[in-house]
């Protein structure tokens, strides 16, 4: 059952080992790995639902975690101009990120 993750690095591989600092990666470059991933989280939930009597509960806070996240992240992810201070405070959780015009 190592199909699902290695089918998912076959097409993370070469964005993961490009060493560029200044490599520009747009999120349409991950669709191909898309289909694996969504297949591994299920299978894993799956595997979580049954194994654990916490496992129902487990699921859902990833999934409304990942939903808070997604519309948190939303507007700077898809073009919308957001005030400065809106993406320095909110978003930019590490230093090291790179947001900003």
């Amino acid at each position: 059952s190592c199909e699902l993750p290695l089918g998912m690095c076959k097409y993370c591989a070469p964005f993961v080992l490009n060493v560029r600092v200044l490599c520009v990666v747009f999120i349409y470059h991950y669709f191909a790995s898309l289909p694996f991933a969504m297949l591994s989280l299920a299978f894993w939930f799956d595997a979580l639902r049954k194994k654990y009597t916490f496992g129902k509960r487990t699921i859902y806070i990833f999934l409304a975690f990942s939903g808070i996240l997604f519309f948190v992240f939303y507007p700077v992810l898809s073009g919308f101009i957001v005030p400065r201070t809106y993406m320095l405070s909110a978003l930019k959780w590490f230093p090291s990120w790179i947001l900003g015009y």
